[in-house]
């Protein structure tokens, strides 16, 4: 029984390799303009209207520019901005 187990440690030392550095996935959280509210903070009427319009495309934030909204889309997007007004009309987008 000794002979079995030194020759599980000697076979466990053997083939030993130290674990590579873990690769880091950027989920986007932290690179946030801080100019931007979330959509959390944002009026329901500009949200329902941007999720009408875009359906399968979550919005990175918005900002509030007069009695406008603009809702900025995520990196990597066609689009760039939205422009909505309080009550939720659509009024541009580049």
């Amino acid at each position: 029984m000794i002979v079995i187990g030194l020759i599980n440690v000697i076979l466990g030392l053997s083939s030993y390799h130290a674990p590579k550095e873990p690769a880091r996935m950027d989920l986007g959280v932290g690179g946030r303009d801080p100019d931007l509210l979330p959509p959390s903070d944002l009026p329901a009427d500009v949200v329902r209207a941007f999720v009408a319009r875009y359906p399968h495309t979550i919005a990175a934030g918005g900002r509030q520019d007069g009695r406008l909204w603009v809702i900025t889309f995520p990196k990597g997007s066609s689009h760039h901005h939205a422009t909505f007004t309080i009550d939720g009309a659509f009024v541009s987008e580049d």
